[in-house]
């Protein structure tokens, strides 16, 4: 389930459109937006990937479901809802949808699946 997942989608670059709210999202972070965030998110977080509940001209509100440091170490989250200042944002990008990685997998499981079936 989480091979089908990570091919059928990807994060993409907002294009300096405000995402949608209920829309998923990554949210990298400034290093000053980590140090204003370390309280509430840990030490060194690269970036926090979540449902992003609001947005204003301030700040983002996101659902937290994953962080990862900069170590590229992971923590999961269960939505805790977090309050991102715009000054600390680095960059915003959307989970969509990705045609070519979809077809890729299933190009790779039905090539798996021929090889395993002439074993």
């Amino acid at each position: 389930g989480l091979l089908v997942q990570m091919g059928c989608y990807q994060y993409q670059p907002t294009g300096g459109v405000s995402p949608a709210v209920g829309q998923q999202v990554r949210v990298s972070l400034t290093d000053a937006g980590r140090a204003q965030l370390s309280d509430q998110l840990g030490e060194s977080i690269d970036w926090v990937q979540g449902t992003l509940a609001a947005v204003d001209t301030a700040s983002l509100t996101v659902d937290v479901a994953t962080t990862r440091n900069l170590r590229g170490g992971y923590a999961t989250w269960f939505g805790d809802r977090v309050q991102l200042p715009t000054r600390g944002v680095n960059q915003v990008t959307v989970r969509e949808f990705s045609r070519g990685r979809s077809w890729l997998l299933a190009g790779g499981i039905v090539a798996g699946l021929v090889v395993v079936s002439k074993v």
